[in-house]
């Protein structure tokens, strides 16, 4: 099941800072992830345009530590497929 984390932070003499993250299902593509990202923010921030942000408005994303590792999968006629995102 995939989690989403929402924290608020205050910097002192600093605009509000929103950070988003989503954790996703262990079987979706990074193109999947993304796209899911991208879905739930625009839901929760209705006016942000994440393509081109209004001023005063900063969208940065934040690389994980490492990508994740996808297994390949098999199929019937003895060959895999690779899914490179």
């Amino acid at each position: 099941m995939a989690r989403l984390t929402i924290h608020l932070d205050r910097p002192r003499d600093a605009n509000l800072v929103f950070h988003v993250a989503l954790a996703s299902d262990e079987d979706a593509t990074p193109r999947e992830h993304e796209h899911d990202h991208r879905r739930l923010v625009a839901s929760l921030f209705p006016s942000i345009n994440l393509d081109a942000p209004a001023k005063g408005i900063e969208v940065e994303r934040v690389k994980p530590l490492r990508e994740p590792c996808l297994p390949c999968s098999g199929g019937d006629d003895d060959y895999q497929v690779i899914d490179l995102g």
